[in-house]
């Protein structure tokens, strides 16, 4: 018997929006540097958009001990999210 995963549920339902609320915060560049507090509202805006995505995924997941392919997907964004408010100047 052999077996086979279907990705095509967490693709289309976790990892394609995970994307497209990642490349939202990419929108606070469209701001001046001078505009600092709209810059910020929008990353962390799209930061607690993020954290509260995770949070609904992480139900769906089992409980296990070791990381799986979504999680390794939402770290990174995840550590963009945190490090875009506090250096603002990046590539500006």
């Amino acid at each position: 018997m052999r077996v086979e995963r279907r990705a095509g549920y967490w693709v289309f339902n976790v990892l394609q929006p995970l994307f497209i609320v990642t490349t939202s915060m990419f929108a606070s560049y469209a701001f001046s540097p001078d505009e600092f507090s709209d810059r910020c509202s929008i990353t962390l805006t799209t930061l607690l958009a993020m954290v509260a995505f995770k949070y609904v995924v992480s139900e769906k997941l089992p409980n296990i001990s070791y990381a799986t392919l979504i999680d390794k997907c939402n770290g990174p964004p995840l550590k963009l999210g945190t490090h875009r408010p506090a250096n603002p100047d990046i590539m500006t």
